[in-house]
């Protein structure tokens, strides 16, 4: 394994916060930590695990602090 750096996540109660001003929050049906997966075949073998929340909105997984540009990738059910 090697190991790229630290994370800092929001608390739990900012996540809700963030989601109550955005107008999201009627929306969701779970909130949960876990891992975005980034694959990066054309400059090596190894995959990224990047912690976040995420937000179970319209029965889809997204982080609860999506970009704009965001596309959806896969969620692995770590942390919870």
């Amino acid at each position: 394994m090697i190991s790229v750096g630290t994370t800092q996540l929001a608390d739990g109660q900012d996540v809700v916060d963030t989601l109550v001003n955005a107008g999201r929050f009627e929306n969701v049906t779970e909130i949960r930590l876990g891992y975005e997966i980034e694959y990066n075949e054309d400059t090596s073998r190894y995959v990224t695990f990047s912690p976040n929340w995420f937000v179970r909105e319209a029965g889809r997984w997204i982080p609860f602090d999506q970009p704009e540009d965001w596309t959806e990738r896969m969620m692995y059910r770590g942390l919870e």
